[in-house]
């Protein structure tokens, strides 16, 4: 979804209320015959039909839940430039220590009052299928979000950024950044959706996120739609603007690494909130500075969920060890998952997934395609491509979802 067409001046003030923001666009593309005329669209219910792909997933092998293994690089271009890939450690989220992304949901948690207002306005309450692009090129719709660290070395490229939208001041206009050549953003930048790009530099303690990017860049400027930047210290609350609730791209989006070291433990879940989207949004709440929604009944972006269950509970359930992981980081032992976007009027709630550009752009295996997917395989859920996409959908049965999650 569009960061901060709107500036929605209204806020929403509660002593109950607890928040975080992160941003995403849970989008999507037509499926199985259903047009997704809304830009931002994901398809909740449908029944994939698989179809054939341009480019050929691998071939994955059932694995079983297994710990996720370091991927090996292999140069795909001639760039020599320096490029440390942004691969945090399973199970660690290294920047913002201060953003309650990173806090659990706290002990005895009260429910909002507008709760049950809010989760009435969100249609049949169920989870969108995770969704990534089916090659290794990101090629299609690709609604994940790559995450690149800043670059040297005689390869480099220093580009300047220009933001190309009249919404006022963009804090990156202007500002000059390093790049690798082989790093793409989102969808490739060529469908005229979002195309994220999010640029991490540990030396000056930034992120610059993009949204909207036309890549490559031509004659040293990088021109994008919208875009900000902030610091890595802190609560992430600096005006990264990569999307609607103006907050960090990085922070929050669902890592196959983190995922599958949840399975291998049997037990545990992802050390962070998950950025979620939802059909409609009515302002927005601190830590979000901005919204792209006024709908009466809606909850504001920054709002933050959780499954009010324990998870003894969880595990109890005959969920598969994907579905269980996921729901243990949302339950209440854990981290919830925060509103920062619409979704294009879809029921539900979807995540974002990080995307195996981040590894893909240096000759390294996506974690999606060639962890999440096998993962999946050998849980026995359906992972036929469509349209050049996964759809994963893990099932999450046995749970009363539309009565199990509230808000803080």
């Amino acid at each position: 979804m569009q960061p901060l067409h709107i500036t929605i001046r209204r806020t929403v003030n509660s002593a109950a209320l607890f928040f975080l923001t992160v941003a995403t666009a849970c989008s999507g593309s037509s499926v199985a015959g259903i047009p997704a005329s809304t830009i931002g669209n994901r398809i909740v219910g449908a029944t994939l039909t698989p179809a054939p792909v341009s480019t050929t997933a691998p071939a994955p092998t059932p694995t079983g839940t297994q710990a996720p293994s370091t991927p090996t690089p292999a140069p795909n271009s001639s760039s020599t430039a320096t490029t440390a890939v942004y691969n945090p450690p399973a199970g660690t989220y290294p920047f913002f220590s201060q953003s309650t992304f990173l806090q659990p949901i706290p002990s005895n948690p009260t429910v909002n009052a507008n709760s049950s207002t809010w989760m009435s306005a969100l249609g049949t309450i169920g989870f969108v299928p995770l969704q990534f692009a089916a090659n290794a090129a990101g090629i299609g719709q690709d609604y994940s979000f790559p995450v690149y660290q800043t670059s040297s070395g005689p390869g480099a490229e220093t580009v300047k950024v220009h933001c190309t939208q009249p919404w006022g001041t963009c804090n990156v206009e202007g500002v000059t950044v390093s790049i690798d050549p082989r790093e793409l953003p989102e969808d490739r930048g060529a469908s005229g959706e979002d195309s994220h790009f999010a640029l991490v530099n540990t030396s000056t303690g930034k992120e610059y996120d993009f949204w909207e990017t036309k890549w490559p860049p031509q004659n040293g400027v990088l021109d994008i739609g919208w875009g900000g930047e902030c610091s890595l210290n802190g609560n992430g609350q600096g005006g990264c603007h990569g999307d609607a609730a103006s907050s960090p791209l990085s922070l929050g989006i669902l890592r196959t690494s983190d995922l599958m070291l949840a399975i291998q433990s049997s037990t545990g879940s992802l050390p962070y909130a998950l950025q979620t989207g939802v059909k409609c949004v009515d302002g927005f709440v601190s830590p979000a500075i901005s919204s792209d929604g006024d709908t009466p009944g809606c909850p504001p972006e920054g709002a933050r969920a959780y499954l009010a269950m324990h998870d003894a509970q969880v595990d109890a359930t005959s969920n598969t060890p994907i579905a269980k992981a996921i729901l243990r980081t949302i339950d209440e032992d854990h981290y919830g998952m925060i509103i920062i976007d619409q979704n294009g009027g879809q029921d539900g709630f979807c995540f974002n997934l990080e995307s195996d550009l981040t590894y893909t752009s240096f000759g390294q295996p996506g974690p999606n395609v060639n962890q999440l997917v096998p993962e999946a395989q050998a849980e026995g859920i359906s992972t036929n491509p469509y349209n050049n996409e996964y759809f994963i959908n893990p099932g999450y049965t046995g749970i009363d979802l539309a009565h199990n999650i509230v808000f803080l």
